[in-house]
């Protein structure tokens, strides 16, 4: 786990014996459903709203459906928004985008199959364009490795500083010429 999540966690087991609850509520009674809580949360946040059973429209803070004018009580609201689950899909992607192996990936998801496991690891429009864009930059790469490596070979025939090579018979800038019968002075 991480050091903040082994922060968070070391505050709520704080003062509490082997045999206590990790989570409790702050009466101290235990967390056993977060689930309204969670909605509730998620509604604020807007990533979430609650939904008229008949009619399937939003509905308001005081439960009052605005187009069937039907009050609910919190049991036979819908939601619909966020789930709390969600967030595992939200840890699969994270952790491989940021180069953890799949195979500890599933295992810190508890992922035990592979055919499960690849239902959360879905590849967005944005993962294609990434992809795209990496193989662009490494052909960029290799184009230049190519190009430098042909102009280090250059420099082995006298082409960096604009010399030719002098022709058979002719004079180097040396000064030292083969004579025409091929035999040097």
């Amino acid at each position: 786990m991480t050091q903040q999540v082994r922060e968070l966690l070391r505050q709520c087991v704080h003062e509490k014996g082997p045999n206590d609850y990790v989570f409790t509520r702050e009466n101290g009674e235990p967390v056993i459903d977060f689930r309204r809580t969670w909605e509730a949360v998620c509604v604020r946040a807007g990533v979430g709203e609650l939904v008229c059973p008949d009619c399937e429209d939003a509905i308001d803070g005081d439960r009052h459906c605005a187009v069937c004018g039907c009050d609910w009580n919190a049991d036979k609201v819908k939601y619909e928004g966020l789930l709390f689950h969600d967030l595992r899909r939200t840890a699969v992607r994270g952790m491989i985008r940021a180069g953890i192996s799949e195979k500890v990936a599933m295992i810190i998801s508890g992922h035990r199959t592979r055919a499960v496991f690849d239902r959360y690891d879905l590849v967005s429009p944005s993962d294609i364009r990434d992809a795209a864009r990496k193989l662009e930059a490494k052909r960029t790469r290799e184009a230049e490795q190519i190009v430098d490596l042909e102009r280090s070979k250059a420099s082995q025939f006298g082409q960096t500083l604009g010399r030719v090579a002098p022709k058979r018979g002719q004079a180097s800038d040396s000064g030292s010429a083969p004579s025409a019968s091929g035999s040097s002075p």
